[in-house]
């Protein structure tokens, strides 16, 4: 016969898991009746611990007598140590009948926690003879929730109580805003904030105590911080030209939750040409290499910058460009002995390109 069912099923995208604890057939465990009244019960053996953790959904129980009962979770503290943490004191109505009651608020109950109850009369939860071991039966009076309990009287072992509870599904922490994308350029000031990270649970009264926390950052050298009390991401220092990714994980109190990366492309300004397109004269009768015109460039990221021709119509013109002696300008040249007859070619074009020296993309 199968005493006990431990069931556990679980959605990997959004809803995690739930279980029951207790025996399959509460009606099968009532060939006994408690006979005192202000008995205190805890069944503290692993087959009714809970399995899981979420909320509790229901309690169900196979009455044989009728009056008010305290239905109760503990928490273990230590070996033979057990707190109160919730009650509820129901009416049982009936006898004889397998019957479910609910909550009035939500329970929210950790992995080991055992359900208990104090009956104000007998005979209302019945037991029969089975594996269950480590059941405790006091009789410490009605007590209040946050009470402690230390054992000092040996457990009663092979009984079965006929109840049972069910821990329901619990949806998972998630964020509102990652994944995402965001741009940042590498002359971002030191402190600046980028991007403030949010979350939250459709289970709503675990929004509270949603935990935020960073998973990592990619490189670790990257210059950005994360704080997880406000989910504001801010640079350290500067920022270099690639990408980073910060990785970041938010879960509720049953640790259900979900990682998501937050990717920052860090963006490097480009050159500005400050005074081309431009034109200038040169007489064909020039033989050496002569000054043309200075080009003025600049870089908002600070970057060394690296000038060169790059095409000519005619190809092959004779020009070059170079360093002003002296100086860190770029300056256009005719070459030495450029051999420039106006009759064949009265008109050179050429085009300026611009490059930054020394940025290599981050690769994760």
């Amino acid at each position: 016969m199968l005493l006990f069912v431990f069931v556990i099923f679980c959605y990997m995208d959004k809803i995690y898991c739930g279980c029951n604890m207790g025996p399959n057939n509460v009606a099968s465990y009532i060939a006994s009746l408690p006979s005192s009244t202000g008995e205190q019960v805890i069944t503290a053996d692993t087959s009714m611990d809970a399995g899981c953790c979420g909320l509790l959904d229901r309690i169900q129980f196979y009455p044989r007598g009728t009056g008010y009962v305290q239905f109760q979770f503990w928490r273990p503290l230590a070996a033979n140590e057990y707190t109160l943490i919730t009650e509820y004191r129901y009416y049982v109505p009936i006898r004889d009948t397998t019957w479910t009651i609910y909550f009035p608020a939500d329970v929210y109950l950790q992995t080991g926690d055992f359900i208990g109850w104090y009956t104000e009369s007998t005979g209302v939860i019945a037991y029969g003879s089975g594996s269950y071991d480590r059941n405790i039966v006091v009789s410490i009076g009605d007590v209040a929730e946050g009470y402690n309990f230390s054992l000092s009287t040996p457990y009663i072992n092979n009984r079965i109580y006929a109840i049972k509870y069910y821990i329901s599904n619990g949806n998972k922490a998630d964020f509102t805003n990652l994944p995402a994308s965001i741009d940042a350029y590498d002359d971002t000031p030191v402190g600046s904030l980028l991007y403030t990270i949010s979350y939250t649970d459709l289970d709503v009264e675990d929004v509270s105590t949603l935990v935020l926390t960073l998973r990592s950052i990619t490189p670790s050298t990257a210059n950005v911080a994360v704080d997880i009390a406000t989910g504001k991401v801010t640079t350290t220092g500067p920022l270099t030209f690639g990408t980073i990714y910060v990785d970041m994980r938010v879960h509720d109190r049953c640790n259900l939750g979900n990682e998501r990366i937050l990717t920052i492309n860090v963006i490097n300004y480009s050159p500005v040409i400050g005074n081309l397109p431009a034109s200038c004269d040169l007489s064909e009768i020039v033989t050496i290499e002569t000054f043309l015109y200075e080009v003025t460039v600049s870089d908002a990221s600070g970057d060394a910058v690296t000038c060169a021709i790059n095409n000519t119509s005619p190809a092959g013109a004779p020009f070059l460009l170079k360093f002003i002696s002296g100086t860190t300008s770029y300056g256009i040249y005719s070459q030495s002995s450029p051999s420039l007859d106006y009759s064949t070619t009265s008109l050179y074009t050429f085009v300026v390109y611009f490059s930054l020296c020394d940025i290599q993309p981050i690769v994760p």
